[in-house]
């Protein structure tokens, strides 16, 4: 058996301080940008384009070379991704929604999902439970990869504009614009009212098990505000983002860093759920429109409208775990957004670390990579190790 086990990281370094987050533009070309989605590491990416020749974009490492997919010269207007990158939800404004199960090589349309004015759309991390929502109608879902729809009854009849999952999809938070904002806890099959103010609710994001719940509010008089609730939506609290007219947000699986762009006012960050926010480098005159964020919050990416694609990558310091797991042991932690590799080492006074060759495996309801060990006769130490 294993004896003990020492847990500890590979190196170390904190989250960009105030003032001093930098994103880069991207390969991306200049698009009519619209919305964008990423794997939990932020390797695969995905974007879409609106206006008449609007197309959906795929980039396989992480934003620096894009590909178009077809079907192109359609006005997409929303996509989202499963944890792997694998599964692809993407919607055509006014229009259909479309699936692929490969990554974006290929698409086909859900057939039995009515069209109509998609707002938003979200997929747990496995990809097999989606959410829409209809403005001027229900809340619809699906839990075979979008193959088959459900208007969901529980839902009212609202001008619904914006929803988030958890990883496991069984949470759902859902913003109705002018009014206020919706939690279901069975995957979307019953509703209720949280204690959220009404208003221009314009975007809202979850962490992985679903107790932070973030939404941002857009003004015609630059008086949209940022709410927190940090249990499930039970009570919400405005947090010290300035007020504006907000149009996208995102954040980490755990809650506590945060992405968000105004409409003219550049892209913030939070690294503390909320509780001080920074601008970022980005131009205060461009329209940012989308925002994506990896599992860890550490590479996160701007959409400008009318303009390129941005990411901010700083350095990860993903916090081992371990579990026993019958005779042997489970070592798990966040998916990173850059290289590490697991090392073993016997003794802690020889520099003799051996990097494991086991592959990870990825949960998808809660974005953790997970490794089982086979029990041994001496004692184990382990560590991160960036690459």
């Amino acid at each position: 058996m294993i004896k003990r086990i020492l847990l500890f990281w590979g190196l170390y370094a904190s989250f960009v301080p105030a003032y001093a987050l930098t994103f880069t533009q991207n390969g991306a070309p200049a698009q009519p940008w619209e919305r964008a989605s990423c794997s939990a590491d932020g390797i695969k990416v995905a974007a879409v384009s609106g206006g008449s020749a609007g197309s959906i974009y795929i980039s396989t490492n992480g934003g620096g070379n894009w590909t178009p997919t077809s079907p192109t010269n359609a006005n997409w207007s929303l996509i989202v991704s499963s944890a792997d990158g694998t599964k692809l939800a993407a919607v055509i404004g006014a229009g259909s929604i479309f699936t692929s199960g490969d990554s974006g090589m290929t698409w086909t349309q859900a057939t039995n999902a009515p069209a109509g004015n998609w707002t938003s759309i979200t997929m747990s991390g496995d990809g097999s439970k989606l959410a829409a929502t209809l403005f001027n109608s229900r809340i619809y879902t699906s839990s075979d990869s979008g193959t088959t729809w459900v208007a969901q009854a529980g839902s009212p009849i609202a001008k619904w504009w914006a929803i988030t999952s958890s990883a496991d999809g069984s949470k759902l938070a859902a913003a109705v614009f002018l009014s206020g904002i919706w939690t279901s806890t069975n995957s979307g099959t019953n509703w209720n009212q949280t204690t959220a103010v009404a208003t221009s609710w314009q975007a809202i994001a979850s962490s992985a098990d679903g107790s932070v719940l973030v939404a941002a509010a857009t003004s015609t008089m630059g008086q949209g505000p940022i709410d927190i609730s940090t249990n499930g939506g039970g009570l919400w609290t405005q947090t010290m983002a300035p007020l504006g007219q907000w149009d996208t947000l995102a954040c980490s699986a755990d809650g506590t860093k945060i992405v968000a762009g105004l409409q003219s006012g550049g892209v913030y960050v939070s690294t503390n759920t909320g509780g001080m926010w920074t601008p970022s480098n980005l131009s205060t005159l461009q329209t940012w429109i989308g925002t994506a964020a990896a599992a860890d919050g550490n590479k996160l990416f701007a959409l400008d409208f009318n303009g390129g694609i941005y990411t901010a990558q700083t350095t990860p310091r993903p916090a081992l775990s371990e579990t026993s797991s019958g005779s042997g042991l489970t070592l798990s932690w966040m998916v990173p957004s850059t290289n590490f590799a697991v090392q073993q080492n016997s003794d802690l006074k020889t520099t003799n670390w051996t990097t494991l060759t086991n592959s990870p495996v990825l949960n998808p309801t809660n974005y953790q990579e997970q490794l089982t060990l086979s029990p041994s006769n001496s004692a184990g130490f382990f560590r991160l190790k960036s690459q």
